[in-house]
Order: structure tokens, then C-alpha cells, then sequence
């Protein structure tokens, strides 16, 4: 045999002492097969989690260089909870039949977030685990006890109120506070005036919270002063001597929080308050609705209308405001020139008020037997 047939068995050999070696050892065989279960008994995808109180969707993710970590991020309305103890209303692992992975938490068992997190830790059929670790933004439900702001608006003519108005034909809107323009029509004559409401204070309990329909329910007080009043809105202009006065109801105008007690209502992610009747509840029948306004600056502005450049076109809250808007077919003046601006073309109104406490009066149930019902 010569040289060269020598060497080919020579590299032959080595060869075939090569693969005998590696199926001996066999570690592709075990790598193959760990691929091919591993998708099933390894499997720890966590698919939905919802808590109480949460507001929005669940953000569900994992670590692509750990699999044995995980995170779940929501928003929760923490002022509704008991942080120790947050409700699981819903849970759901990756469906594997068999092979389907555990939690350590089900729908009705409770979550610690008191130190900011928490943890669900998920099992997979082998017993391998992922940690997903639960961080939360906070939301804040409305509650809160309210008093008046009283001050003289920019144009400095009436005396100081917390009622504000914005009315007028489109070519003459007027703004200001409502005893900027002649304050002596509201009602004098029974010496019922809209600053009788500003010593009064506003107490709102949140009493229940829906997470379904993530909508928040609650009592309302607004309570008399030391006078004993609330304000009516009566606009009475006296024309001259021998005229028939000039009267209109305002109050569906200027009255943004109801008298009294009541219930209220506000859809989480909104500013907007509902008012409803004490007995009502059910919340099924709404009085009226309120805006929220929080600190800031807002311009004044209808749709084809100009507000004349010597009235205020922004309103200024310091803390929060309650406002209403109003729209109607057609805006004109009429003879008085008065109810012009601040009873017949009324476009919004706007209490200025200060938040005193972010929760309602400590006897705020205690007074609601013998306050009146709302008007």
C-alpha cells in the first residue's frame, strides 16, 4: 500500500473515531429533544392580569435576556384601595392544555402594593418560574370638600364674587364677573343675591367606584353658610317708573352645584360631573352637569364670536373652577340691554373655588338627614 492510500485510511479512521465520540456523547440528540418539549412544559407567559381599581390596559412584558423575569405595568385609582390588599379580578395564563402554567395569585385573591410593588410569580409544568414584577401610575379619584374664591374680576367695576359669566350677541360677547354689569338685578327686591352662596361650603364623597364602567359614584353636600342662605338666580330689571320689570330664572344657568344634598357621578378620564336628585340611587335620572377646571388659564371663545376687547378674553383659575357652557339657535339683543349679556345670551358660566381638603367633611354622612335635598 503505498503512502497516499496509507494517509486516506490514516484520516479515515480519525474521522470515524470523531463522530463515534460525539454520538457517545450526544449532545446535539439531547439539545434536539429539549427543543422540541420545552415550548410546552417550559411555557410561563402570563396573558392578562386586571386588578380593582385600575384604570386602562395591562402592559405585560419579559426580559428577552432573563426569562425568569417579567413586568406588568398598570394604573390604579389608589385613593379606592387598600394598597395591602388590591383585589384580583382577572388572571389568565397562555393555554397549553396540560402543560398550562400556574400563578401564585387567582381572580379573587389580593396583591401588596403598599411598598409601590408587587409580584405574581408563574410556574411552568417543569417547575421552572418567571417573577413578573407589578409596578402601577396613580389615578386619583374626585373627592374633596370645596369653599368659594371671592374677588373682583380684571375688570374691576363690581364687587368680589366667585361667579363669572360670558354672553352676548356674536358681534358684542361680554365677560366679567356677574356684578361687574349692574349687580343690583338679581333679585333684590328679595334680598336674595348670588353672594349669598359664597360663605357655603361643598363636601363630595366618592362612595363607590365601578371597574367595569370606570365610572365613580358618590354624595354630595353644599352646605349654608353661617347666613343660612344659598344664592337665587332671579335677574329683575326695573325699567323706568310705570314699566313692567324685566324678570327671568337663572338658575339653570348660574346653579352649577346643586342645593343641598345629592348624588353625583364622573367617568374616570373625564371632567365632567353629574348631579342627581339624593333619593336617585340608582343615578338614573341626571339634574345637570358641571365641568371641572383645574389651575391654568383658558381663553374664552364661541365659535363665530368676538368678545369686545375691553372685557377679559381668558379665565384665570388659581385652584378649581366648576363652568357650564350654552349654545343656542340665535343671539340678539333684546330691550334691556342688561339681560343681554348676562340672562338672554348667556354662553357660560364659571364658579371659582378652592379645594380646602382632598377628602369630603368628616361628618359629611352625619349631615346629610337634615340637610334638604338638592333643587
Amino acid at each position: 500500500m503505498d503512502s497516499k492510500m496509507k494517509t486516506y485510511f490514516k484520516c479515515l479512521t480519525l474521522l470515524c473515531i470523531s463522530l463515534q465520540c460525539l454520538v457517545s456523547c450526544n449532545p446535539l440528540k439531547e439539545h434536539n429533544t429539549q427543543e422540541l418539549t420545552d415550548p410546552w412544559l417550559r411555557d410561563r407567559t402570563l396573558v392578562s392580569l386586571k386588578l380593582a381599581g385600575q384604570v386602562g390596559p395591562t402592559v405585560i412584558s419579559t426580559d428577552w435576556r432573563d426569562d425568569t423575569k417579567g413586568t406588568i405595568t398598570l394604573n390604579l385609582i389608589v385613593n379606592a384601595l387598600d394598597m395591602s390588599a388590591v383585589m384580583v379580578e382577572e388572571i389568565s395564563m397562555k393555554n397549553q392544555g396540560e402543560f398550562t402554567a400556574t400563578a401564585s395569585v387567582k381572580a379573587g385573591d389580593t396583591i401588596d402594593l403598599s411598598n409601590g410593588t408587587g409580584e405574581v410569580v408563574v410556574t411552568a409544568s417543569n417547575g421552572e418560574i418567571r417573577t413578573y414584577v407589578i409596578s402601577y401610575e396613580s389615578t386619583s379619584l374626585f373627592e374633596g370638600t370645596f369653599e368659594f374664591v371671592s374677588e373682583k374680576s380684571s375688570l374691576g367695576w363690581g364687587e368680589e364674587t366667585y361667579c363669572y359669566f360670558a354672553g352676548g350677541p356674536n358681534e358684542d360677547v361680554r365677560t366679567g364677573n356677574i356684578y361687574d354689569h349692574k349687580g343690583d338685578v338679581w333679585n333684590a327686591e328679595q334680598n336674595r343675591w348670588p353672594n349669598d352662596e359664597k360663605d357655603n361650603k361643598v363636601s363630595f364623597k366618592n362612595t363607590y367606584f365601578d371597574s367595569d364602567e370606570m365610572c365613580q359614584y358618590g354624595s354630595f353636600l353644599n352646605l349654608a353658610g353661617d347666613d343660612g342662605k344659598w344664592a337665587d338666580f332671579i335677574f329683575v330689571e326695573n325699567p323706568a317708573e310705570g314699566a313692567q320689570p324685566y324678570v327671568k330664572d337663572c338658575n339653570d344657568i348660574y346653579r352649577l352645584i346643586p342645593k343641598g344634598k345629592g348624588r353625583w357621578s364622573n367617568k374616570v378620564g373625564t371632567d365632567v360631573i353629574t348631579f342627581y336628585a339624593y333619593d336617585d340611587d340608582t343615578y338614573s335620572n341626571p339634574l345637570c352637569e358641571t365641568t371641572l377646571l383645574y389651575k391654568g388659564s383658558y381663553p374664552i371663545e364661541y365659535p363665530g364670536a368676538t368678545i369686545v376687547n375691553w372685557c377679559p378674553g381668558t379665565m384665570s383659575v388659581g385652584d378649581i373652577a366648576f363652568t357650564r357652557q350654552f349654545t343656542q339657535d340665535s343671539y340678539a339683543y333684546n330691550g334691556d340691554l342688561i339681560a343681554t349679556f348676562v340672562a338672554d345670551n348667556v354662553r357660560q358660566a364659571w364658579w371659582k373655588m378652592i379645594r380646602v381638603s382632598d377628602t369630603c367633611l368628616d361628618n359629611h354622612d352625619d349631615l346629610i338627614p337634615d340637610t334638604p335635598s338638592c333643587e
